[in-house]
């Protein structure tokens, strides 16, 4: 198995309305009921995890998401600020959204 190593860009926003299949009234109206000004599927970036290393061994690491401006880099006992600049620049492995 070989990793791949190249950077993949991806958004802070994600719109996943297009895939979404609205004629499940049930679900479409709580949704909209929680959320209405994304219709529930606009989803925010607020962490990353990020592989250090090769495919059959290596290292994590993971930004987060604290509030609205601040973003952390974490690391075993490390835990850093940083910006989402570095966070969209990184390798991202995971990403993890958060519906808004």
């Amino acid at each position: 198995m070989i990793k791949i190593e190249q950077h993949v860009e991806f958004p802070q926003k994600l719109d996943i309305s297009p895939f979404l299949f609205y004629n499940r009234k049930r679900w479409y109206d709580d949704t909209l009921a929680r959320s209405p000004q994304s219709n529930g599927a606009l989803y925010e970036l607020v962490g990353v995890i990020v592989h250090h290393g090769a495919s059959n061994g290596g290292h994590y690491t993971a930004y987060r998401k604290l509030n609205e401006k601040k973003w952390v880099n974490t690391s075993d006992t490390h835990v850093v600020p940083t910006s989402i600049h570095e966070v969209l620049r990184s390798n991202l492995y995971i990403g993890v959204f958060e519906r808004v």
